[in-house]
Formats: C-alpha cells, sequence, structure tokens
C-alpha cells in the first residue's frame, strides 16, 4: 500500500504537475491544499485519461510504516466524489416521464463467476423493477438499435478486452456468452440517429480495464461512446478486477443506487470507504466514474414523480 500511494503521488505531483515555472508551482500548491481536505465533489475535466480516484494527496511518508488507515486515506477516491469528463458530456434533455418500476438491464456472460455472488446482483436488479437480461451480441445488436430504448440503469457483467485494429487505436470490446465482441464502434453505429432519444442510464460496466479511457482509445472507447449517446455516466475499474471483488462491488451499488437514495458519485464514494475500512481492500478505489457523479434513480412516489 505504501508504494501504491507514492506511486500514485508521484504520478499526480512530479509528473502531471513538474516544473519550476511560476504559475506551475502556484498552481501545484493550490492544488495540493484543496485535495488535502475531504468530503469534496471533483470533477476532472481534462484530456488526460487517469485513473484519477487512485491517485494521492502529498503527504510525508516516514521511515517507519505508515498505518493502513493512513495509506487509504490518501487516495482521492477514499477522500473525495470524483468523476472524470473530458471531451464526452452527458446530454441533458427534457425531464423523463416517470415510470412505475425502475427500467434496468442485465447484459452478461452466463459462465462469468459461477462461484462469485452474480447470482445476487440479478435477482437484486429483479426485485420490483421491470429487467431486461441479455445474453447475446444478438440482443444487445436489437436493443441498442432501438429508438425506444430506455433505461435507468444499465448492468454489463462480462470480459472486457483490448483489440488490436491495426492502424486504429486499440479499443475495448466486451462478450456476452456467445463471445462476438461489442465495442464503441458498434455503440456509434446503431445509436447514431437517436441521440434525441429517452436513452440515458447510468450504465455499470463491470468488465476488465472498462473505467480505462486514455487518449489513444480515440472515440472508439466504450464508454466513451455511450455517454456521447445519451448516458449519464459510465461507472467501470481501471484495471483488470478479479470476479469475486466485481460482484461484491455490484452487488453493493446495485442495492444502494435502486434505493433512490444516493447519487452514483456519493455510493463510489462510500464504497471506496466502505472495502478499504471493512475489508482492508484498496480495490473500491480502481472503480471510476466516466461522467455520473450527478446520477440518481428517478422513482414514482406516491402517485408523483
Amino acid at each position: 500500500m505504501a508504494d501504491l500511494a507514492r506511486g500514485g503521488e508521484s504520478l499526480l505531483f512530479d509528473t502531471l504537475l513538474r516544473g519550476d515555472d511560476i504559475r506551475i508551482k502556484m498552481f501545484r500548491t493550490y492544488l495540493r491544499s484543496a485535495l488535502s481536505r475531504e468530503g469534496l465533489r471533483v470533477r476532472f475535466d481534462s484530456d488526460l485519461h487517469l485513473p484519477w480516484p487512485m491517485l494521492c494527496t502529498s503527504e510525508e511518508l516516514t521511515a517507519s510504516l505508515p498505518t493502513l488507515d493512513a495509506l487509504f486515506a490518501r487516495f482521492l477516491g477514499h477522500r473525495h466524489q470524483i468523476e472524470h469528463t473530458g471531451d464526452a458530456y452527458a446530454w441533458i434533455g427534457p425531464p423523463r416521464p416517470a415510470q412505475p418500476q425502475p427500467a434496468v438491464s442485465l447484459n452478461h456472460d452466463v459462465n462469468v463467476g459461477p462461484k462469485t455472488r452474480a447470482d445476487e446482483v440479478a435477482k437484486v436488479l429483479a426485485e420490483g423493477t421491470a429487467c431486461t437480461v441479455r445474453t447475446t451480441y444478438e440482443e444487445l445488436d436489437r436493443d441498442f438499435g432501438n429508438p425506444h430504448l430506455d433505461e435507468q440503469l444499465m448492468y454489463f457483467w462480462c470480459h472486457g478486452e483490448f483489440l488490436d485494429n491495426g492502424p486504429e487505436p486499440r479499443v475495448l470490446a466486451i462478450r456476452l456468452t456467445d463471445g462476438i465482441t461489442f465495442d464503441g464502434h458498434k455503440i456509434r453505429e446503431l445509436r447514431a440517429h437517436h441521440r434525441n432519444s429517452s436513452f440515458r442510464p447510468l450504465v455499470l460496466l463491470n468488465a476488465c480495464y472498462a473505467g480505462v479511457s486514455w487518449a489513444s482509445a480515440d472515440r472508439a472507447f466504450l464508454g466513451r461512446m455511450l455517454i456521447e449517446h445519451g448516458a449519464q455516466g459510465v461507472l467501470g475499474p481501471h484495471i483488470a478486477m478479479p470476479q469475486a471483488f466485481a460482484a461484491e462491488y455490484a452487488l453493493e451499488f446495485v442495492r444502494r443506487y435502486l434505493r433512490a437514495e444516493s447519487t452514483a458519485g456519493s455510493i463510489a464514494h462510500e464504497l471506496a470507504r466502505h472495502f478499504a475500512s471493512r475489508y482492508r481492500n484498496p480495490l473500491g478505489f480502481a472503480y471510476g466514474l466516466h461522467g455520473g457523479m450527478d446520477s440518481r434513480l428517478e422513482v414514482v412516489s406516491g402517485g408523483n414523480a
């Protein structure tokens, strides 16, 4: 953990903010002071696509080993609600019509995580909701091409991998049970003529590397395409994520989000601290929001929206 904290601090202050220019020094001092506080809502609107929750505040690491709690507390994901934007912003349209049940979906590879709590996540998604289940490329192709696709929470549980497309940048692709790849290019093809539709979900893309959005991924990045074509935000891991932890994280997130009491940003922040304090596990910091910090489930209460 000490090595991770040093690396997170070095990337933020020694790599990104390196230099002797007086303006850089002033900004470095200001940013260090601001991020050392707690409980902020921070948006990194930058063309630098980095794992922002995994970066760290600048604090002295003494020769003696710091406590684990002290190390956890240095991560930005532990201190603040964080989202990254850049060049992809959620489209803001008219208020969404109230529905008697939240519209959600489970898009999964049935062979992933059989010994995890994946089945419990599926049960939670189906309780009191209008839940659509997809397990094949054909079903994704059909529904993403539907101009009336309207879901509030879209959950993906599958493998993610980067494909080398020759001269093009490597692109993130996911596969459901049939193994056919689905990527950002396909989102663009299917949603190109439906930009003013009611498609405005929060997407929990629980697949390895799904939170990665570096500049070299260009416009083919899956999460970016989802946002450009209507999604409020995309939450996913910046690293290869162990299936057992990914299922635990999803179970906690889905439970809390479907209560319609908290925003995605506050839940992601709560979970980063939850797994660190209760299980001494830093993997919650590896989940990042690409937009969507203020996303909240819309429900009908007492006959009114």
